[in-house]
């Protein structure tokens, strides 16, 4: 109750404000979003001084003005309430699996879970994982792609070692999160498919309006969803800090692209779905070029190994450990 009576003295403020005024708050020869987010940095004085650099279309209604700015300014009173995709839907809970839908401003989308940790805390920068499933869970259910999530990840356990943000996109039937166009040769085309360029927004878009650390961003995926792993880091090879991808495909003459990124590959020597050689060549391709991925093989596994891969013991100490930009 006192949240939302700060939430509404706080909105009415920098609206009636804005309303009367209209200024030029920065004196640039336009009214815009910028003026909006100093009006309302004025009424939050919590707000750091890089608050008019985070103007974005957070409510996801296709424009940005001063409900944006207040939504944003809530972020920083500690309301966070649930202005991704349903403004009206009240404080976000925390500690599950919240179902949700991306659109971008091009009207495209793309259903995702979203877990917050319990308690989010604004005074720090949380990491944050995205999964990718595999084939089987191809669809729009927003309910199939959890089958093989890693849950230690949203474990008591895993949330009270490293308190990360997960996020679990899925990609609709008859799509993938890679392409190879001249299958079985592992090259990808120079775009990115339809869902893997949707991910990569919702990416940034969970950036602008969550505490993220953007040096602390990791990607996971098994079978299709590896073959997307190696995809997505070539596509924004700033953007991760490590990559796991299980049983997957990678293009080796995209290895270039991947050595900024910390690498864990697994597969099965035993692999008759992707064979083993995929993942052998894109490891070898990227240790020629000075890389230094980490590889494990299980000698008497087939296709299904996700499960102990993600039991390794030292997979998320290693992986949380990788910052980007930090040799």
């Amino acid at each position: 109750m006192k949240q939302s009576l700060i939430f509404v003295t706080l909105f009415f403020l920098c609206f009636n404000l804005a309303a009367q005024s209209c200024g030029d708050v920065n004196h640039d020869g336009k009214i815009d979003i910028v003026d909006s987010l100093n009006i309302a940095r004025f009424y939050v004085k919590t707000v750091p001084e890089d608050f008019v650099s985070q103007a974005a279309d957070v409510n996801c209604d296709g424009s940005i003005n001063i409900v944006d700015a207040l939504l944003t300014a809530q972020l920083y009173v500690g309301l966070l309430s649930d202005f991704g995709d349903c403004p009206s839907c009240g404080t976000e809970e925390k500690g599950v699996f919240l179902k949700k839908i991306f659109r971008n401003n091009s009207n495209e989308s793309i259903p995702y879970r979203l877990f917050l940790p319990d308690p989010m805390l604004l005074s720090r920068k949380h990491p944050m994982v995205i999964h990718l499933h595999g084939m089987g869970q191809l669809g729009n259910d927003n309910e199939s792609h959890l089958i093989d999530f890693p849950y230690y990840l949203s474990s008591a356990e895993g949330q009270g070692k490293y308190s990360p943000i997960l996020v679990a996109p899925q990609c609709p039937q008859n799509d993938s999160w890679s392409s190879f166009p001249n299958y079985p040769e592992a090259s990808t085309p120079d775009f990115p498919t339809k869902p893997t360029r949707l991910v990569l927004d919702l990416i940034h878009h969970l950036m602008k309006i969550y505490p993220v650390d953007p040096a602390r961003i990791y990607i996971m995926g098994l079978s299709l969803g590896g073959e997307g792993t190696f995809d997505i880091v070539t596509r924004e090879p700033d953007l991760f800090a490590a990559a796991v991808p299980v049983c997957g495909i990678g293009d080796p003459q995209k290895a270039d692209m991947m050595l900024t990124t910390a690498f864990w590959v697994f597969h099965g020597a035993l692999d008759d779905l992707n064979l083993v050689h995929y993942s052998r060549d894109v490891v070898e391709a990227m240790r020629a070029l000075g890389g230094n991925p980490r590889y494990t093989e299980y000698p008497d596994s087939g296709h299904s190994i996700w499960n102990m891969a993600y039991n390794e013991t030292e997979l998320y100490p290693w992986m949380f450990s990788q910052i980007k930009g930090r040799k």
